[in-house]
């Protein structure tokens, strides 16, 4: 995975809205924001306000986001038709697994958006399956809009080895069996409940 931040001064800075603001909120946040130099506002408007974000977004130099209001493929199609997204975040958990997330991303690719993948803190073997999934589509604009690949790291133990590290600023991919990891049995067994 490349790395995001092209120095120590210039670190590329979005804001989600996570769907709290209302139109005329969001069109006076955006004059704030511009000043700012603000890369991205995720998820402005709430997940069913598709037009009004559209509107939005005809009067926006920042670019929009798309993340509650894109689960499917069917969903990215209609945010683009819309003119309601510059880009999708797509999530393997959220569009079904591996090839709903696949049929996505080549959807935003084949409607001209961008594309992102997110994490809901997934532990290794959601995480693995994140990884296999930005390591096969040419689908996504990782420059432009970063992955979310650390995960794993906000966990003091995790189920899978081998562990997940980021180092300079790349996320190394799983390359064995499957999703490339293995449950930890012992680590497991500690955490069984009943």
């Amino acid at each position: 995975m490349p790395a995001f931040a092209s120095s120590r001064d210039q670190v590329p800075l979005g804001v989600d809205a996570n769907g709290r603001w209302s139109l005329s909120e969001a069109r006076r946040a955006l004059a704030y924001l511009e000043d700012l130099q603000i890369t991205t506002i995720e998820q402005p408007l709430q997940k069913a306000n598709l037009h009004e974000t559209a509107v939005l977004r005809a009067h926006s130099n920042i670019p929009i986001l798309l993340d509650e209001s894109v689960w499917s493929a069917k969903d990215v199609a209609l945010a683009a038709r819309l003119g309601a997204a510059d880009a999708v975040n797509i999530y393997v958990g959220k569009a079904g697994g591996i090839l709903g997330a696949l049929e996505a991303v080549q959807v935003a690719q084949a409607v001209g958006i961008g594309a992102t993948m997110g994490s809901n803190l997934e532990l290794g073997i959601g995480h693995a399956a994140i990884l296999q999934v930005l390591s096969v589509s040419t689908g996504f604009d990782l420059d432009s809009y970063a992955p979310d690949v650390a995960a794993p790291l906000y966990y003091v133990t995790d189920l899978v080895e081998p562990g997940f590290t980021i180092k300079n600023g790349e996320v190394p991919i799983p390359t064995g069996p499957g999703l490339g990891v293995s449950l930890i049995e012992e680590v497991l067994g500690r955490f069984k409940v009943g």
